[in-house]
């Protein structure tokens, strides 16, 4: 009962911090995140491969260099023999126009693997995140702005299991929005194309 009311409670945040995007004041993000690390099971650590799509909904992010804090949601696999479901909060600090820190906390359910059970989660990482253009480079029309970023970066996390045993993981990685690298094959034809122009 306590595991489904603390996860049921989570993802209503969620719900709720949506409201205020109607009045164009917050920025969502989705990334995949690839990486590795070591599981901690009351021995040495074993290598483990780390594996995620998480996303997240700021406020007030209306500007490159706003700070935004809001719910997060991820879906992880660590080893290919967990499963994990994960919420919690998000915060961004900007230390540049679209580039900042970010720190991520919750708390999440295993539905495989040995460590089954509630689980605890702190996240560091460091990127960029940009609003979505909805213009192609080089278009005469104004850019227009989306309510989705996107972005990637790096990342280190722990987690620790709320349940009797000892078990705990330790990773590390990149993530990165495929939406991203679509804008970046669309940025480099350009350029190549104005150059062959030129």
């Amino acid at each position: 009962m306590l595991r489904s009311s603390t996860l049921s409670l989570l993802f209503a945040g969620w719900a709720v911090a949506l409201l205020p995007t109607a009045a164009g004041a917050a920025d969502l993000s989705a990334r995949f995140a690839l990486g590795g690390g070591a599981r901690f099971e009351g021995a040495p650590g074993r290598p483990a491969l780390d594996l995620a799509v998480r996303a997240d909904l700021l406020l007030p992010r209306t500007v490159g260099d706003y700070w935004g804090i809001g719910p997060s949601v991820e879906l992880r696999t660590t080893g290919f023999d967990a499963l994990d479901l994960a919420g919690g909060f998000s915060l961004f600090a900007p230390l540049g126009y679209y580039f900042g820190l970010s720190v991520s906390a919750g708390v999440g359910q295993s539905f495989a693997g040995p460590g089954r059970g509630l689980h605890a989660f702190t996240q560091l990482g460091w990127g960029m995140r940009a609003p979505f253009a909805t213009e192609p480079y080089g278009s005469s029309q104004p850019v227009r702005h989306s309510l989705y970023s996107t972005g990637g970066g790096l990342y280190v996390r722990y987690a620790r299991s709320l349940n009797l045993e000892d078990r705990s993981v330790l990773s590390a990685g990149i993530e990165f929005d495929p939406a991203a690298v679509v804008g970046m094959v669309e940025m480099l034809s350009w350029l190549f194309t104005s150059a062959g122009r030129g």
